[in-house]
């Protein structure tokens, strides 16, 4: 990507959410700053300057023209600097009727005298672009993770005490994804990242019940049953109760928090009051 943006030659990048296509570009864009590049090699090279455009189903031929008569504008005024027209899920606007994208055939093709394009040109998708668009740039696919590369990714989050731990949370993730999904590839690569970084700050001894908490309807069952069971201790046994974050909790308290537990006479006697607390988002409880 980095070659080609040095030397102005269109450039499609194809991979699934959370392969890293944005990442790289970001990388570019934040070091070659031109002089004021941290690396003196990074010095001698040109600034690059990122143009982007969020393609969608309604874009428009007159949207991805300006896009490039912008990039086109600040490149007539900043002959030292490299600017990028960046069409990000330029997958998505395929699906527009009208087919924006047939712009593409003119402007990453130059039209004599010119020998070459005016700027650079990436276009990022998640899926394969028609042939006729792709056909026109230089075409990088980036291939979908194994479970090496999962493993690989799990210990650069987590301090695993046995590899087979590893491979394990890789193997369920796959496995999530493959089958377990009604919507497909709803949760993705960016998600399995968000899980590892709230893994991270999870104690060992908390983590089976977070992944279970989030991804697996039978254990969430099991993990509500759980939080009721304590919350029953609790309030049996006069300790004050806090509860935050449990939404999927608090439609099954509506019962217990329509009630006053009180003791007389040694005896503990329930009675009903008009109050319901179930949706609050905190709650605190008190044995009087």
């Amino acid at each position: 990507m980095t070659v080609c943006i040095l030397t102005k030659i269109p450039i499609f990048v194809i991979g699934e959410t959370g392969s890293s296509k944005s990442l790289a570009l970001h990388l570019i864009s934040s070091n070659l700053r031109g002089s004021e590049s941290d690396d003196d090699y990074f010095k001698s090279l040109p600034k690059v300057h990122i143009v982007p455009y969020l393609c969608s189903s309604s874009s428009t031929l007159d949207g991805i023209t300006k896009i490039f008569d912008k990039a086109n504008k600040y490149q007539e005024t900043s002959s030292d600097v490299i600017n990028v027209a960046l069409l990000d899920h330029v997958g998505f606007a395929e699906s527009n009727s009208s087919n924006p994208l047939k712009l593409l055939h003119t402007l990453l093709e130059p039209i004599y005298p010119a020998t070459g394009p005016t700027v650079s040109f990436v276009g990022l998708s998640n899926w394969h672009l028609d042939i006729s668009k792709s056909s026109r740039a230089i075409l990088v696919q980036r291939p979908k993770f194994d479970l090496n590369d999962l493993v690989n990714i799990n210990t650069k989050f987590i301090k695993f005490n046995e590899a087979e731990a590893s491979k394990s949370l890789a193997e369920a993730y796959l496995e999530y994804k493959q089958h377990n999904q009604t919507l497909s590839n709803f949760y993705g690569l960016r998600d399995y990242y968000a899980s590892l970084k709230m893994l991270s700050l999870t104690p060992a001894e908390n983590i089976q019940i977070a992944l279970a908490r989030s991804y697996f309807p039978d254990d969430q069952d099991d993990y509500s049953s759980k939080v009721l069971s304590k919350i029953m201790t609790c309030i049996s046994t006069g300790k004050p109760l806090i509860l935050t974050n449990l939404e999927k909790i608090y439609g099954k308290l509506y019962n217990l928090w329509n009630q006053n537990n009180i003791v007389e006479n040694t005896e503990q006697k329930v009675y009903e009051e008009n109050s319901n607390f179930a949706y609050h988002i905190s709650l605190k409880c008190e044995s009087k």
